[in-house]
C-alpha cells in the first residue's frame, strides 16, 4: 500500500523534499511501484525513511596457497559440520530530529526467503514504533506475491521498489 503525503508548497524550503507517491516507473515489474527520484523522496517524510538489503557471507575463507613438501600437493579438509555461511539483512533507518540507526538479522545457515520478509517487517516496525517506508532492490522475495498482500494490510508501511 503507498501512502501519498499532500505536499504544500507555502512554507517550503526551496531544497525542501518530501515523500510522496509519483508517478509508475515505466520499467516497474508492478503497476502500483513508485519512482524514486529526489523530487519524491527525501528527508522530511513522515515515520522513519528505511533502505533495505541482504547480503551472505562465507566463515571459511578461500585458502590460495599454502606449504608442502617440493613434489607433493598438500590437501587441506574443512570440517562440514560447522555453518560456514551467513545469510543477513539490515536497514538504514533515518527519521527527523533522531540519529540514524541501523536495525540488521542474521541467519546462521540458509537465506531469507518471501515467507520470512513479513515477520521482518514486523520487526522492523516494533523497533522503530510508527509509521516505515521501505527502500529496497527488486530481489524475487521482495516483489513476490506473498510480500506484496502482506505490504497491502499494513497501514503503517509503504515500500518503494528502485527502478
Amino acid at each position: 500500500m503507498h501512502r501519498t503525503s499532500n505536499a504544500s508548497s507555502s512554507g517550503s524550503a526551496p531544497n525542501e523534499h518530501t515523500a510522496t507517491a509519483g508517478p509508475v516507473c515505466p520499467t516497474a515489474r508492478h503497476a502500483s511501484t513508485v519512482c524514486v527520484s529526489r523530487s519524491n523522496v527525501g528527508t522530511n517524510t513522515v515515520g522513519s525513511l528505511c533502505f533495505e538489503d541482504e547480503a551472505g557471507a562465507w566463515l571459511n575463507g578461500p585458502v590460495r596457497r599454502t606449504w608442502g613438501k617440493a613434489g607433493q600437493t598438500p590437501v587441506l579438509r574443512l570440517s562440514g559440520k560447522r555453518n560456514s555461511k551467513i545469510s543477513m539483512v539490515a536497514w538504514m533507518c533515518f527519521k527527523d530530529g533522531a540519529e540514524p540507526r541501523m536495525i540488521y538479522a542474521i541467519r546462521p545457515s540458509g537465506g531469507y526467503t518471501k515467507k520470512d520478509f513479513p515477520r521482518l517487517m514486523a520487526l522492523l516496525h516494533r523497533r522503530l514504533d510508527g509509521p516505515v517506508t521501505v527502500i529496497w532492490d527488486n530481489h524475487s522475495s521482495h516483489i513476490s506475491k506473498h510480500v506484496k498482500q502482506y505490504a497491502q494490510r499494513q497501514d503503517w508501511l509503504t515500500i518503494v521498489q528502485l527502478p
